[in-house]
């Protein structure tokens, strides 16, 4: 199973991929793309003229996963997958509206054991030093710090380098 093949349910969210995002969806994401939810990605990542082009954009650069709230059925997050050899970078957001709910764990609890089946060795992710939020995620979800790098983020590593 590749990345793009990816999808998953867990007790409250559903991940689907998406190859060609909905008008729901980019009314959705619209929504989501906010400077507060933008402040904490990669500066490339920041940039939204539309979110039509936004996840236009994001499609050709990775595989895009559509986090769905399954009690409302709207949309309130994406993950971003790329595969480099064996290793896969991951990124994700949520709007700004579901923050503090556990959303962030539970899609990690629900997408990493999905990604091992994928054949991914190691998951590594990139946090802003200002997002120590998102860093508590990831460790709760196994992850360990790696090095950091001179554009203010942090890689964390799934497994463990040592294993």
């Amino acid at each position: 199973m590749g990345i793009a093949a990816i999808s998953f349910e867990t007790a409250r969210l559903q991940a689907v991929a998406v190859t060609v995002p909905t008008a729901e969806f980019v009314r959705d994401l619209d929504a989501i793309l906010t400077q507060d939810v933008l402040a904490h990605v990669p500066p490339p990542l920041r940039h939204v003229s539309s979110a039509s082009d936004w996840i236009a954009t994001r499609l050709q650069e990775s595989d895009v996963l559509q986090i769905n709230e399954i009690s409302s059925g709207k949309s309130i997050g994406l993950i971003l997958l790329a595969r480099f050899g064996d290793d896969v970078h991951l990124g994700y957001l949520l709007g700004k509206d579901v923050w503090g709910k556990g959303y962030a764990s539970e899609m990690l609890q629900g997408l990493l054991p999905e990604l091992r089946k994928s054949g991914a060795c190691r998951v590594i992710g990139g946090v802003s030093k200002d997002n120590p939020a998102s860093a508590r995620v990831l460790v709760k979800s196994g992850f360990k710090p790696g090095k950091d790098s001179d554009d203010g983020m942090t890689h964390y590593v799934w497994p463990a380098p040592d294993k």
